[in-house]
């Protein structure tokens, strides 16, 4: 995401850099601003065809109790277009906080150091918040769990494609709308588009 009035190139320039030190050459960037991640729409199309590109077995994506709305949005975008079209293994990350529920920790301890390094790459983000001690303080809390120096937990899920509450801690809202001008139910679904609590139906 970028904030308003950023220089695209910025953000893209420190990216680049930080997934270097992960060993990482390829990436695409898609010029979303910050915070305007969109849910559906367009953005369901280059998720699957991203998937059809490279036809992964595992799938990474931000924990469903994220509290950034970009990382819950790209969640919940990523598994309402694959619904029906994608069965793999979904891998549940935490960023700079711990989410719940986890059932997979990994040994972090050799690996800790280079994503810090990948994540001090953006110095443009580290102006406003201090991502860097806020990672290395939540793998050193998961480790004392797992018994190591550092370590990174997921909910890991076989999935097979099928439908499921992955925001078990929402409950799910359902919204009638209802008027005799077609113009009034279009300002209502313009509206509705617009809410950012993550489970309704309509």
């Amino acid at each position: 995401g970028l904030p308003v009035g950023t220089d695209a190139t910025v953000r893209q320039a420190e990216s680049r850099a930080g997934l270097l030190h992960l060993g990482v050459r390829d990436c695409e960037f898609w010029d979303y601003p910050d915070g305007d991640l969109p849910f559906g729409g367009p953005i369901a199309d280059r998720y699957r065809s991203l998937v059809a590109r490279y036809g992964p077995s595992h799938i990474l994506l931000p924990h469903p109790a994220e509290s950034h709305p970009d990382h819950r949005a790209l969640t919940r975008g990523w598994l309402s277009a694959l619904q029906g079209h994608w069965s793999g293994t979904l891998w549940f990350y935490e960023t700079t906080q711990p989410c719940q529920p986890v059932n997979r920790l990994e040994d972090a301890t050799d690996s800790l150091e280079h994503k810090l390094a990948a994540l001090a790459s953006h110095e443009s983000q580290l102006a406003s918040f201090d991502y860097v001690r806020h990672c290395r303080l939540l793998a050193e809390m998961r480790g004392l769990t797992a018994g190591n120096a550092a370590a990174e937990a997921f909910l890991v899920f076989d999935w097979d494609g099928s439908p499921q509450q992955f925001f078990v801690s929402e409950p799910l809202v359902s919204i009638v709308v209802r008027a005799s001008d077609a113009s009034l139910v279009k300002h209502a679904l313009e509206s509705l588009s617009q809410q950012t609590y993550p489970w309704i139906e309509i």
